[in-house]
């Protein structure tokens, strides 16, 4: 099983306990050290080992960031916390996209024509993946702040890919939001979530539901509504 560690000079690594492995082995694979060790060693002496080699992990590290970076090719697309980067590799034998802390890296052959239906859905998936991570990070305790503002109790929050609607609440109050909420600006997640919110008092769209949200959102609801409307999902 993998696992990320933030080492204080090579920055994030991967550590992996691989079964069929006799030694601890030291990679750089994509700017990224990984570290393998059997399943009769510990994680513990996979990172003293480490600490060995690390003259020869930070040059080989920078040696490949320093070629990687002259294939980078920076977009104009971000989300809140992550970038789109193209990297052209003519190693590549086929196009991958991968998620980091702060970007989305879609990795592929010069003679890629990005335009292509099939890579723009690799792209897709990977800015999907990049909003999921950011979701999870940011909805949870702004559901948690709205309902303490409005006095609406839920049971539980949800984080889904959902394009036909922003969010929804059950019978039981469990909230469920989308992903694509994080392409919105904050005060138009803060209008979902209590619009979800005070579906655990009203479960339809009467009068006496509007109401309610209006006066939770300072007479605001059909303000945010009609800008709400300029906002789709991916």
């Amino acid at each position: 099983m993998k696992q990320s560690y933030n080492h204080p000079k090579l920055g994030p690594i991967e550590i992996e306990r691989v079964a069929r492995a006799r030694n601890i082995r030291i990679s750089v694979r994509r700017g990224r050290v990984r570290v393998a060790y059997p399943w009769f060693s510990s994680r513990e002496r996979a990172l003293q080992f480490l600490e060995t080699k690390l003259d020869w992990a930070r040059t080989t590290l920078e040696k490949q960031q320093r070629t990687e970076a002259k294939h980078i090719i920076r977009t104009p697309f971000r989300t809140r916390q992550h970038e789109l980067q193209i990297v052209t590799d003519d190693q590549a034998t086929r196009p991958t996209v991968r998620v980091t802390s702060d970007a989305i890296t879609l990795r592929c052959s010069s003679s890629v024509e990005i335009a292509n239906e099939d890579i723009q859905e690799l792209i897709k998936r990977g800015v999907t993946e990049a909003l999921r991570r950011e979701a999870r990070e940011l909805l949870p305790s702004m559901v948690e702040t709205a309902s303490r503002r409005t006095g609406l109790s839920y049971r539980s929050v949800a984080i889904r890919a959902t394009r036909s609607k922003w969010g929804s609440c059950s019978s039981r109050n469990d909230l469920s939001l989308s992903v694509y909420l994080m392409l919105l600006p904050n005060h138009l997640i803060d209008y979902i979530i209590v619009h979800e919110l005070c579906h655990t008092v009203h479960r339809n769209h009467s009068a006496e539901f509007h109401s309610l949200v209006d006066h939770h959102l300072g007479g605001r609801e059909k303000e945010f509504n009609r800008e709400l409307k300029q906002y789709h999902t991916l």
